[in-house]
């Protein structure tokens, strides 16, 4: 067990606001640039509203540095930077994806053109760049977290390219090693980055690093989990895009099972019978319920995690608070057959 350390309890309130300073900063680094109205003004209305989600649930991805940054002993206004440097770089990972996937882009009902989008992502990774500069600490360890933090963004590139190139031929080790890449080793950066400002105690970070991983786990099978119950053509079986309940499926089918699926899925995409027969089919090979036993069992860990770090009372439950709302998050996502 690593010992606790001194944490500061703070209450909803200052975490708020130390969340929307996080979306000043931001701001700030594009007003502070030369700029292109238009570009600006896009880039402004997304950080508005993502602002305007913080008001109302103070407990987003936005304050997750800040918080693990609390709990380990440290100040909210040190891990503001690193904070705002670990959402932009969120945001330039949600465009960027969509654009690969295949997916539209749409702000304020208007479906933005992909090489636009692809460009406000490449504008949020120089954006996280600059904000990371702002950080109020040691030269050696702001060099440090700005190297950990582009090692991660070629890492998410990496499993991307991997995503985008082989996901037909995965096997489930390879898939999983892609999600790893683009979502677990991302979260693991902001639990990681925002407890590394207030401690350097080894053991305490490793654990910080296993609850940010296993959360992004979490996140991954949400999101796959919403693609997978998605019918029509915009829902992976028909677009294509498989994911973890697809290529669990394809796994443990007897032959005759996987041709059969096999030869749905390449149907799907115009014939919403085989779409249809194709869900069934994974449902019935326990695709689905699998994924639902591997989201526990990032559950488990992540709240092992914070056993191991000693978290008790409100500390603790900041820190809960994430894994709960990516417990089974499916309220509202359509089931199809």
């Amino acid at each position: 067990m690593v010992s606790r350390p001194t944490a500061n309890l703070i209450g909803r309130k200052i975490i708020t606001q130390s969340a929307l300073q996080v979306y000043e900063l931001l701001k700030n680094v594009i007003l502070n640039l030369e700029k292109d109205k238009v570009y600006t003004r896009l880039i402004l209305t997304i950080f508005e509203k993502e602002r305007q989600k913080e008001e109302v649930a103070p407990f987003t991805l936005t304050a997750l540095p800040l918080h693990t940054c609390l709990v380990a002993g440290g100040n909210a206004d040190d891990a503001i930077p690193v904070a705002a440097a670990w959402f932009s770089l969120h945001l330039a990972a949600q465009f960027l994806d969509d654009v690969e996937d295949g997916s539209d882009v749409v702000l304020d009902g208007r479906l933005i053109p992909p090489p636009v989008a692809v460009n406000l992502g490449t504008g949020f990774i120089a954006i996280a760049n600059i904000a990371l500069l702002e950080c109020n600490i040691d030269a050696t360890l702001c060099a440090f977290l700005g190297a950990e933090f582009n090692r991660t963004i070629l890492q998410m590139a990496i499993g991307q390219h991997a995503d985008i190139t082989r996901r037909s031929q995965m096997n489930m080790e390879a898939y999983r090693q892609v999600m790893a890449a683009k979502s677990g080793n991302f979260f693991l950066l902001g639990s990681w980055a925002g407890a590394r400002l207030a401690t350097e105690n080894e053991a305490l970070l490793s654990q910080f690093e296993s609850f940010g991983y296993n959360l992004g786990m979490m996140l991954q099978l949400n999101d796959d989990l919403k693609d997978f119950r998605q019918g029509g053509e915009k829902g992976d079986i028909a677009s294509g895009q498989y994911t973890f309940p697809v290529v669990y499926a394809l796994s443990v089918a007897s032959p005759l099972e996987r041709k059969r699926l096999q030869g749905l899925l390449s149907r799907a995409s115009e014939d919403e019978g085989a779409e249809k027969e194709a869900r069934t089919l994974v449902r019935m090979l326990g695709g689905e319920v699998y994924l639902l036993a591997e989201m526990l069992r990032y559950r488990r860990r992540a709240m092992a995690a914070l056993d191991a770090i000693g978290l008790e009372g409100e500390d603790r439950e900041m820190l809960e608070r994430y894994v709960e709302q990516l417990s089974f998050n499916t309220k509202g996502i359509p089931k199809t057959d």
